[in-house]
């Protein structure tokens, strides 16, 4: 069973719309000027932000088997869902293979104990997912 959960995407949303705007002031700009400086500054600006946009743009969230896969941009990380002990909302800022600051700490056991912020757009449905292949999982603060 394969079943695929795109991020949320509040924050992205914006920061696109930010990169969007920075590349096309730039190129203005450069239009503008008509310098070389000027046409080497826009194409960096905007290379840069495609670059950006081709890192965190593919994320999603793929339940493989007994295996849950976080595939964000060229990264990808698995973690076997026996391992996982417990879900819990979070607002929690730090980098993490999510465009949405809601989000969801997923707590595994790996080596010690380890976790991973992630978003999934159908928070309710991708944790139910989760407990039906180990329902030892403790999901009383994920919903």
């Amino acid at each position: 069973m394969n079943k695929v959960y795109t991020s949320k995407k509040d924050i992205f949303l914006f920061a696109v719309i930010c990169m969007i705007g920075s590349s096309v002031a730039c190129v203005n700009v450069a239009i503008e000027n008509g310098d070389l400086i000027s046409w080497l500054v826009a194409l960096l600006v905007v290379a840069v932000c495609v670059f950006v946009f081709l890192l965190i743009y593919p994320t999603k969230y793929i339940i493989d088997g007994d295996s849950l896969v976080v595939h964000c941009g060229f990264q990808r990380r698995s973690i076997p869902i026996s391992q996982i002990t417990s879900m819990r909302r979070s607002h929690n800022l730090l980098a993490s293979p999510a465009l949405s600051l809601d989000r969801l700490e997923v707590v595994f056991k790996e080596k010690l104990s380890d976790s991973i912020l992630i978003s999934p757009r159908n928070r309710k449905a991708f944790v139910e997912d989760l407990k039906v292949i180990n329902p030892n999982i403790d999901i009383s603060k994920a919903l």
